[in-house]
């Protein structure tokens, strides 16, 4: 007996292929385009997502090791890690030549005791210009950097940030404070003969929004869930589609969509290419989720 179920979700190939594609036509030739897949390509299907996109982007950004393994069998792309692995997870990682989002220097050194010129741990260092997630603090990353330098067999691929808001209540551009910080520690770099091969700092808003973000490399996710993006910027198509029983479809905008269409709506005043404002798209969505906004993300900006 078949099981039926009261709701599904249908992604479209096309419309995937088409997102990352105009994303990555967007972008210079010399700049890689990392497509972080991390949960399951958000809930999207991590193999399917991998299968239909690998001859379009030149990286993969997971959070686990079981992803990275998942992601490996069927793509030959550079995979980094963003996420936290344990002892076991860090000697596999580095055996199979994946890069890791590091900055403890513990674990660096252990790591380099494990290495061999052959297969070098491979490391991005992230600086925390502003969103307290996690990475170390500008003036924390030129002692990190030397330290691990005097170590063997450890290549410092990447350094990377991300960037906590890209404008005030006002709508106004505040990203290039968090920007300036970067390029602060750049420089630095430079002025001890530091370089890393490849710079990264732009997510999808911002790599949208602001060329001079994107460096080496951007990583982007509206592929995966083709959320409406700034009018006139980029046309993104509807990924994902939710249906009941009936074959209706189902409102299904998250709370982190609704986050984005506040930035949105600050930088233009309109959600997507039909003019559909903020208070249109509150008016589509449910009502529980209505009252999530009500409660919680309007005053998202006074909380950052």
């Amino acid at each position: 007996m078949v099981k039926k179920y009261k709701t599904w979700v249908e992604v479209s190939r096309k419309n995937t292929q088409y997102n990352v594609s105009n994303i990555k036509k967007n972008i210079s030739d010399n700049v890689f385009l990392m497509s972080v897949i991390k949960s399951n390509a958000y809930g999207a299907g991590l193999k399917e997502f991998v299968k239909i996109t690998n001859d379009i982007v030149d990286w993969y950004g997971v959070n686990s090791l079981d992803e990275a393994n998942v992601v490996n069998k069927i793509s030959n792309k550079p995979i980094l890690i963003l996420g936290y692995l344990t002892n076991d997870d860090l000697k596999e990682a580095v055996k199979k030549g994946y890069s890791l989002l590091l900055s403890d220097y513990l674990i660096v050194a252990r790591l380099s005791k494990i290495s061999t010129l052959s297969d070098k741990i491979k490391i991005h260092i992230k600086i925390d210009v502003g969103l307290h997630r996690f990475g170390l603090f500008p003036d924390q990353v030129l002692d990190f950097i030397k330290n691990i330098s005097l170590l063997p067999n450890v290549n410092f691929e990447g350094l990377c940030t991300h960037y906590s808001r890209l404008m005030d209540n006002n709508g106004k551009d505040i990203y290039y404070k968090q920007l300036n910080i970067f390029k602060k520690v750049l420089n630095i770099f430079k002025e001890n003969n530091i370089f890393p091969k490849i710079k990264h700092t732009a997510s999808s808003m911002s790599a949208i929004l602001y060329k001079e973000t994107h460096f080496d490399m951007i990583r982007e996710h509206v592929g995966k869930r083709g959320e409406q993006m700034v009018k006139n910027q980029m046309e993104i198509q509807e990924k994902i589609t939710v249906r009941n029983e009936n074959g209706k479809l189902v409102p299904k905008f998250t709370p982190a969509e609704l986050e984005d269409a506040i930035y949105m709506k600050q930088k233009t005043g309109n959600l997507n290419k039909k003019g559909d404002t903020y208070k249109d798209l509150l008016a589509r969505s449910s009502k529980e989720l209505v009252t999530f906004v009500e409660k919680d993300v309007n005053n998202f900006f006074e909380q950052q």
